[in-house]
């Protein structure tokens, strides 16, 4: 969905293009928080804790996103997408090195290929549900989604990568 937000950010709110690309430049502000608190969130939350929280703030932050009656809501909803985006994104990266200890080139591969061949085919069905019900319904199906990645990944979480013991 983050594609979206920059033309939901212009049409809903009467966003410049230039205003738009500051808000959206918070999604970095977040990210970068990320990688300041990670040893600490990781100590704190664990690895399904990490998929957890970041899961449901991507699904509350696109579910309010549709909702919000002002920009300056959005924009603090975005620079915590950042800080969210990434505590699931990199648990999930960080599995997949270890996904098959023999082949880690191959498993980070195939990580990024399913990822970026989903951000594709979930941009093209956004678009069309956007274009036929608006942006609250696309934004709620994508929050609707994200909590069914989370619920999935956090079962798988709470085993132990493979090749490592028990």
């Amino acid at each position: 969905a983050t594609p979206f937000l920059g033309a939901y950010l212009h049409e809903r709110f009467g966003l410049s293009y230039a205003a738009t690309g500051v808000v959206l430049a918070l999604i970095g502000v977040g990210s970068f928080t990320y990688t300041r608190a990670a040893p600490r969130l990781l100590a704190t939350l664990g690895e399904g804790g990490l998929v957890t929280v970041g899961g449901i703030a991507i699904a509350a932050t696109y579910l309010l996103m549709g909702m919000v009656p002002h920009w300056g809501f959005a924009a603090l909803l975005i620079a915590g997408l950042g800080l969210a985006f990434f505590m699931l994104h990199g648990t999930m990266q960080v599995r997949a090195t270890e996904a098959a200890p023999d082949a880690r080139t191959t498993a980070v591969a195939l990580f990024a290929s399913a990822l970026f061949l989903g951000q594709a085919a979930g941009a093209l069905g956004l678009g069309v549900l956007i274009g036929l019900f608006g942006y609250t319904v696309g934004f709620a199906s994508i929050a609707a989604s994200v909590l069914v990645l989370t619920l999935w990944l956090r079962r798988h979480f709470s085993r132990k990568p493979a090749g490592q013991p028990a």
